[in-house]
């Protein structure tokens, strides 16, 4: 599985699949890309917050966000609905205190 940072504008043809991507939501986003190329999971993000988050291959969600951690000291989740509560969870992150996000709660790393 490669992982890399790719210009949202550029995907809108390849992410037709996936329900959550939006183009205009972020400048740039995280694909992973299986072994023959094709983008299997993607996480849109912005100064160290993440907005989406999707997969449609088990283990690559996780190893986004492993490629992300490493790459920032702090991340914050936002948008994240209680069935991706132990996920987030098990990747470190925390709930705060301070708020919510149009309802949901936000986690921080």
């Amino acid at each position: 599985m490669k992982i890399t940072r790719v210009f949202s504008q550029e995907l809108e043809d390849e992410m037709i699949s996936f329900d959550l991507f939006d183009a205009d939501l972020t400048d740039t986003t995280i694909v992973a890309r299986d072994d023959e190329g094709k983008i299997v999971a993607f996480i849109q993000d912005e100064n160290e917050t993440i907005y989406e988050i999707e997969s449609k291959q088990k283990g690559a969600g996780r190893a986004m966000v492993e490629w992300l951690k490493a790459q920032e000291d702090f991340i914050e989740v936002r948008n994240s609905g209680k069935d991706s509560w132990g996920f987030w969870e098990k990747m470190g992150f925390s709930q705060t205190e301070t708020g919510q996000y149009y309802g949901k709660f936000v986690w921080e790393f």
